[in-house]
């Protein structure tokens, strides 16, 4: 019996001591913040790039990572900086961890007996997040393109004040207005290209391009600026332009880049020849860049117009407004050119009509014919009038490819001949209209160029004379010779074809 109690006694107290230290277990809650701060290491960042800035909010369990632009955080190094004791639990234990804070994500943290769950968000915070432009009564269309910083405006109607044009701005939390100062303002966008200052407390002081454009399809550029000339517009809608620089040169405001072809058309008088020309839609990219027609010496007016589509199908299009560059070449100081009627527009239906009923010229991939030379396909487009070709010569010794066919077959009123080409020698090309019996017809000697050059030939007497002799001329297959390379190399071809001539007379 007092073994019995005895044993008792000692159970009770076993289990009274486990209460006690059970009870002390459960009254350990460990600290109710036991994360400190963390930080981030995605790699070596480019110049002037911000590292991501992070920011605990403890009362909610948030951890919010900002980014000043978009950073690839699949693969992010985290270190956590935890109180002592604390350790991460789930799902991850050791520290730093390689995590993904592409999308939404936590961590789970130890702290005495309880278990802290943190959230984590990542965003960009983008300084300006809307933009509203409107004048006249009429709302611009606005795209913003963060990773650009540009702010693009597209209006409608050209008649309208782009020297009083209503913003008004939409910032982040940590941006403020520099210039304009407030996020309402009026602003002058007749320049081509305005900035707007901002001061963001993350990224510091920033800016944002301002580019603003009208649809100036089939209508007339109502505002040109020059550069190396001296530029005076008359009261009949006449520019007169008195070189005076080194590269003088004249361009239109802003206009929406698009298909099926955008010319850049204009009339002229020169005083001089003026030769070498280009234009380009940004002088400091030679893939949107092309060099056009010569300008003839005239004192009557005369029609001019350069197809910018092949350019325009080169340009980024996330920048969808752009200004035609024209770049006078061959020039002397003191020469005077008139333009007027300048216009961005789409082919007119003659135009149109020329193309179609044109005698384009085709080439095969491969060619068992060919003496001395090779062709390859260089275009990825499936729009035959962009084909481009790309011609090597492996000998100097008569190199010659053969067409593979034409659109039309040509006659004795497709008497202008127009093409694209590229070489980093000059050159020129002959035109076989039939191989036997000799019938070719040269075209003339072009220089070495980098950028694409546009070539067009009054080709009349020639093809008169081959029509004269041989009425069927325009029927066969046509032999293409690239002659007087001074080294094998590769000769760049596009939209070679014959055309009739535009008879459209100029009002004097």
């Amino acid at each position: 019996m007092k073994k019995y109690l005895k044993l008792s006694a000692l159970c009770l107290l076993f289990s009274a001591v486990a209460m006690v230290f059970g009870s002390c277990k459960d009254d350990d809650p460990g600290v109710a913040d036991p994360l400190l701060g963390l930080s981030i290491d995605v790699g070596e960042l480019a110049e002037g790039v911000v590292p991501p800035r992070v920011e605990v909010d403890q009362a909610n369990k948030l951890i919010t990572v900002t980014l000043s632009q978009p950073l690839d955080l699949t693969n992010a190094k985290v270190k956590f900086d935890l109180v002592d004791g604390a350790s991460l639990y789930s799902p991850y234990v050791t520290n730093p961890v390689m995590m993904d804070l592409s999308t939404e994500n936590g961590v789970v943290i130890s702290t005495g007996d309880n278990l802290v769950f943190y959230k984590i968000v990542s965003f960009v915070d983008w300084a300006l997040t809307d933009f509203k432009a409107t004048t006249n009564g009429v709302e611009g269309a606005v795209t913003i393109n963060q990773s650009q910083s540009l702010i693009a405006i597209y209006f409608p109607d050209p008649n309208i004040d782009l020297k009083n044009v209503n913003v008004e701005m939409t910032l982040s939390e940590s941006t403020t207005p520099v210039d304009p100062a407030s996020t309402t303002a009026v602003m002058d966008l007749t320049a081509d290209t305005t900035y707007i200052k901002l001061n963001n407390q993350f990224v510091g002081e920033m800016f944002y391009k301002v580019v603003c454009w009208y649809n100036l399809s089939g209508g007339e550029v109502l505002n040109i600026g020059a550069s190396d000339v001296n530029i005076v517009k008359g009261d009949d809608g006449v520019y007169t332009l008195t070189t005076t620089g080194s590269e003088p040169m004249f361009w239109t405001q802003n206009f929406q880049v698009g298909y099926p072809g955008h010319m850049l058309a204009f009339e002229y008088r020169s005083t001089a020849d003026v030769k070498g020309n280009k234009v380009s839609l940004d002088l400091s990219d030679k893939e949107v860049t092309l060099g056009c027609y010569d300008l003839e010496s005239t004192t009557e007016w005369k029609r001019y117009a350069i197809d910018l589509t092949t350019i325009i199908r080169n340009a980024d299009q996330a920048v969808p407004g752009y200004s035609a560059n024209f770049v006078f070449g061959e020039t002397e100081p003191g020469t005077e050119i008139e333009i007027r009627n300048v216009q961005v527009r789409e082919r007119t239906a003659s135009e149109l009509k020329r193309r179609k009923e044109g005698a384009r010229i085709f080439f095969p991939a491969a060619d068992g014919g060919a003496h001395n030379v090779t062709c390859s396909i260089e275009s990825d487009d499936d729009d035959e009038e962009y084909i481009t070709y790309c011609f090597t010569v492996t000998n100097l010794g008569d190199p010659y490819y053969h067409s593979s066919g034409k659109s039309n077959n040509s006659t004795i009123e497709h008497t202008q001949v127009y093409y694209d080409y590229k070489c980093n020698q000059k050159f020129h090309f002959q035109l076989f209209f039939r191989e036997v019996g000799g019938w070719e017809a040269n075209l003339p000697t072009v220089q070495a160029t980098d950028i694409w050059v546009a070539v067009h030939v009054d080709w009349t007497d020639a093809v008169e004379k081959k029509f004269n002799q041989f009425p069927d001329a325009g029927n066969h297959q046509m032999r293409l010779d690239i002659d007087d390379l001074a080294a094998t190399g590769s000769v760049y071809l596009r939209d070679l074809r014959m055309e009739r001539p535009d008879n459209e007379e100029v009002p004097q």
